[in-house]
């Protein structure tokens, strides 16, 4: 992991420089399927799944911070303490690429495609959930982590993990229903083996 938070870093940046690029041509030919052979609307929803892989990275911090709590032995491998220690030195980081990358993919789509009410209206759910959750976090870490803000942040950090699965569908909206079920099994697993030793 010697070079692996450099690394994450570059990417991150170049993602928020690539959504910063795509929100100028977006708005400028928002009316054109296409601009100087690309796509568009191809563009943007890479933007989206972008957002949505840099979001499931931010949210991960969560699973693995009610995993440490229940002092989980699963936790305790060296595995799991390298990721939660990773995710947690990049947390802000990622949720930063989050807004800017969904603030890129709503700009091209929101305003002009009705034609799908539910991806309208759960991404405007969505990002205005998002913004609260950046304004949050922000005034969490200005305020060390007050407990009250920071469940309030989790919240706000699960409904709109909800909202993508509402909003992404077909095989992300299947990855994340995937990843949610293991995590919901490992944990059960988990509480069978305690009340099985205990």
């Amino acid at each position: 992991m010697k070079y692996g938070s450099l690394i994450t870093k570059i990417l991150n940046c170049i993602l928020i420089v690539l959504s910063i690029f795509w929100t100028f041509i977006f708005i400028q030919h928002s009316e054109s399927l296409s601009w100087e052979g690309f796509k568009l609307v191809t563009q943007s929803n890479l933007l989206g799944i972008f957002s949505t892989w840099t979001g499931l990275v931010a949210f991960t911090l969560f699973v693995l911070k009610s995993r440490q709590k229940k002092h989980s032995p699963l936790f305790q491998s060296v595995t799991n303490k390298g990721i939660f220690q990773y995710v947690y030195s990049h947390h802000i980081i990622f949720g930063v690429t989050t807004f800017v990358t969904a603030l890129a993919h709503g700009i091209y789509f929101l305003p002009y495609f009705y034609d799908d009410i539910w991806k309208s209206a759960t991404g405007w759910i969505g990002f205005g959930c998002l913004a609260a959750l950046v304004f949050v976090g922000v005034w969490m870490v200005r305020k060390r982590k007050g407990r009250k803000i920071l469940k309030m942040h989790r919240w706000l950090g699960i409904l709109f993990t909800i909202i993508v699965f509402l909003h992404a569908g077909g095989w992300q909206i299947t990855f994340l229903l995937v990843t949610t079920i293991v995590f919901i099994v490992l944990t059960s697993i988990k509480k069978v083996k305690a009340n099985l030793i205990g």
